[in-house]
């Protein structure tokens, strides 16, 4: 699946979760991030906490920054976990997975 079948479904996948107009993730100092979505004002709200930690990839191995949601997190997203990479100071190159099965790409660009 290309970018433009990607940009259609992962907004409906994500609303769909609960988090209907996603905008981005904000990192925090300590080890904490958070989703950031669209508030009915126009203003950005901070939803559904992440733990951020270093680790292997799933995918090969190497270390990763993880956003993860834990086994307290809401469904679905207990079983989703973002591996991140830098790609340089203001892009992070991400993978979305579901559970260990499914996963899909992200990218993050630093507002």
């Amino acid at each position: 699946m290309g970018p433009a079948p990607l940009k259609a479904v992962a907004p409906r996948a994500i609303a769909l979760g609960g988090m209907r107009g996603w905008r981005g993730k904000r990192f925090a100092t300590g080890g904490d991030a958070v989703n950031l979505v669209d508030d009915a004002d126009g203003s950005l709200r901070e939803l559904m906490p992440m733990q951020v930690t270093l680790e292997p990839s799933w995918l090969e191995d190497r270390p990763v920054i993880v956003c993860s949601y834990g086994q307290d997190g809401p469904m679905p997203w207990r079983w989703v976990r973002d591996e991140f990479r830098a790609l340089d100071d203001h892009r992070l190159l991400g993978l979305t997975f579901a559970g260990s099965r499914w996963s899909a790409p992200l990218l993050l660009t630093r507002a």
